[in-house]
């Protein structure tokens, strides 16, 4: 039996909203949801992947099978991204409280302030806790609690909070210093300086407490600094559409490359690179002594977020967050796409675990995604929402650390090896000319030249498909304009490709069959002109006209012949000289 017969039925409009979280492959377990919209970038321990919610719980989950744990409630709403690092795990939520855990095990080691606050319409009312008195400045009683970001910088978690930040020790808690600003937001930090935006500028400040400097920047858009200690400088990516390098030292613009868009990206500083991106949908690599640009990339999709890298052996490649939505793949040597992961929404930071094999990312909606990062094949074309007609061309990517060696291609339960490179794009040609409407399931798998094995826990690597019935695809017929009674005529029936059609219903001198181009056909005997038409369910119908007639050329030869004997004979009258007679009457004569 054929492909096109075992294809259930292609997808109406149904299958534009199966869950764009259905559209999905490589997991390795099917996506789980959580309560809250996520906060920040999911968190890896050895065993559990923890993801914040904004309803302030940590939403845990077994990492062998996806398996949800209870979740840690912390009582109040947080819209701070939570801070890593080592095996501590520090969460801040919107009332100004912090609390640090052993990630693994989940024991508070400690929490500030260490006494809850006492606040009245928001604002800090009682100072008295051993935490707090520190602070030093008249106007305690009037220092809001909206705590912006977490940020980490030596030993010392700084939290910044809308008018002041804090320095507390990363190991116990206590309050190691402060400074007061106006409008805090944004901040990063090394060893030596914590970086914080205060309205349109960035300040800097010693982590010893000395003053630092101060550079009107312009605001930033859902971004943070990024902090190279190694070039000594600080990059940002402002919303007058330029990322800046600043001298880490002075506060000197070192350069600013002028992006074509918003910048909504967080610079990546990778090796000698800084890595950045804008809503124009352009990833780019900038050289961090220079600015100058060392590659462009499209990856078709405003580029948001906080950029991940991975590396194995001497590849390493960049994961995006895209508003596709996905998660795409880059390497960053060169800034190939490698693969293009569908989301059913706007996606969360990544996350990558310590062994670089999974990608862990939170979407808007509240799913989870576990993303096996290799082998990993992924279908560009066709895209959701997009019609199709019944021969659609097929385009993906697939990828693999050491290479691929074999893609396979499922539709519908049957499946077909695909012709592809060691790593990159691929394309094949799909007949779904038997289908009338419904949807099709679709699965690209790769397998890797070291072995491994792309798998698929989730509901099926999809390309999402529209109704069958919402594109019908021209088809064209060449025939002969004219034939002999009785003889034989070559007919081709093609798709918008150019490939013979099989099995088309043709209708000719009132007789249907189903025949494959090429095929032949016999004139009838009788003189007339006579329509050949092409049929295939998913097609528009084909029709040429061919007239049938006995051979005219003797007739023809006969009639031009005539036609120059009549013109020569013509020629030859009009053309020839009349003979004068010799006058008899001579004495006429002069």
């Amino acid at each position: 039996m054929s492909l096109r017969k075992t294809m259930p039925i292609m997808a109406a409009v149904l299958a534009i909203l199966l869950c764009a979280g259905l559209l999905s492959a490589g997991l390795k377990w099917p996506t789980a949801r959580f309560g809250g919209e996520p906060v920040g970038a999911p968190v890896f321990t050895a065993s559990s992947v923890y993801v914040m919610g904004v309803d302030g719980r940590l939403n845990i989950y077994e990492l062998a099978q996806g398996t949800p744990q209870r979740p840690y409630d912390f009582g109040k709403p947080t819209h701070v991204e939570p801070l890593a690092f080592g095996n501590t795990l520090v969460i801040g939520t919107d009332d100004g409280r912090i609390e640090a855990f052993d990630r693994e095990q989940m024991q508070q080691l400690w929490t500030y302030p260490a006494k809850p606050l006492e606040t009245k319409n928001g604002q800090l009312d009682n100072l008295s806790n051993s935490a707090e008195s520190s602070f030093s400045g008249a106007n305690k009683g009037n220092e809001t609690l909206e705590l912006r970001s977490l940020v980490l910088g030596g030993n010392s978690v700084y939290a910044v909070y809308s008018n002041k930040t804090i320095a507390l020790d990363a190991t116990t808690g206590h309050v190691q210093r402060n400074w007061t600003l106006d409008d805090a937001g944004p901040a990063a930090a090394d060893g030596s300086r914590l970086y914080v935006m205060d309205g349109d500028t960035l300040r800097a400040f010693s982590a010893t407490g000395g003053a630092g400097w101060t550079l009107q920047t312009g605001p930033l858009f859902k971004t943070y600094p990024a902090v190279d200690e190694n070039a000594a400088k600080v990059y940002v990516a402002t919303t007058k559409g330029y990322v800046m390098a600043i001298r880490s030292d002075s506060g000197n613009v070192a350069w600013q490359y002028p992006l074509n868009g918003w910048p909504m990206v967080t610079p990546l500083v990778s090796g000698d690179m800084v890595i950045v991106g804008a809503n124009d949908g352009r990833l780019r690599a900038l050289n961090r002594d220079s600015g100058g640009l060392r590659w462009s990339t499209d990856l078709g999709a405003p580029v948001m977020g906080r950029i991940s890298e991975v590396t194995r052996g001497g590849a390493k490649i960049l994961l995006v967050p895209t508003q596709a939505p996905s998660i795409a793949a880059v390497s960053a040597a060169d800034g190939a796409l490698l693969w293009n992961y569908p989301l059913s929404d706007w996606a969360s930071d990544v996350a990558v675990s310590s062994d670089s094999r999974f990608g862990a990312v939170a979407t808007r909606d509240r799913m989870l995604y576990l993303v096996i990062l290799s082998p990993m094949c992924t279908i560009d074309s066709p895209r959701s929402l997009q019609p199709i007609a019944p021969f659609v061309e097929l385009n993906g990517r697939a990828w693999a650390w050491d290479g691929v060696s074999r893609v396979s291609l499922t539709v519908q339960g049957r499946g077909q090896d695909v012709t592809v490179n060691q790593s990159g794009p691929f394309r094949t040609m799909l007949d779904l000319s038997g289908l009338t409407e419904g949807s099709v399931d679709i699965r690209c798998l790769a397998d890797g030249r070291d072995g491994s094995s792309e798998v698929d826990n989730g509901p099926s690597k999809s390309s999402p498909i529209l109704s069958f019935t919402a594109a019908q695809a021209e088809m064209s017929i060449t025939a002969p304009q004219a034939a002999e009674p009785g003889k034989t005529i070559s007919v081709y029936v093609r798709n918008p490709g150019a490939y013979d059609m099989q099995d088309v219903e043709v209708e000719f001198n009132g007789k249907k069959q189903t025949l494959s181009s090429p095929f032949t056909l016999t004139a009838p005997s009788t003189e007339g002109t006579y329509n050949i038409t092409a049929n295939k369910p998913g097609f528009q119908t084909a029709v040429t006209v061919v007239r049938v007639q006995a051979d005219q050329r003797m007739f023809v030869g006969i009639a031009v012949l005539g036609v120059m004997l009549v013109i020569g004979l013509l020629y030859f009258l009009l053309t020839r000289k009349k003979r004068v007679a010799a006058p008899t009457d001579y004495s006429r004569v002069q």
